[in-house]
């Protein structure tokens, strides 16, 4: 085998290691976000409340704070507490949050 049929044997070999890589981060990542409550939160302001999950990624937009599923305040009684944990000053920094895979939109922004 030549050296180059060798690089590219182990190009596709390597190539093929990323997809199944990938195939699971996906997969972690599905189940991260169904168990996932939301607690630690990162907020832009402007000009609209836009909130973030800073564990798993999901994202909320609104007009309001107040339509705002993921508010300051726990949604559950028994449960810890829900908190800001950082305010963005650009939409760059709150976009930098994100996981990797496709947007992941919960409540006011689901809809």
């Amino acid at each position: 085998m030549t050296p180059l049929e060798l690089l590219k044997k182990q190009y596709e070999h390597t190539t093929h290691e990323i997809d199944v890589l990938k195939t699971q981060q996906k997969d972690i990542l599905r189940e991260l976000r169904s168990v996932c409550t939301h607690l630690r939160l990162g907020e832009y302001r402007q000009p609209r409340p836009w909130r973030i999950c800073l564990d798993c990624g999901a994202e909320e937009e609104s007009w309001s704070f107040e339509s705002l599923q993921m508010r300051r305040e726990s949604q559950r009684k028994d449960g810890p507490e829900r908190g800001l944990v950082e305010i963005f000053h650009g939409s760059h920094e709150l976009c930098q949050q994100r996981k990797a895979g496709e947007r992941y939109l919960v409540g006011a922004s689901a809809r």
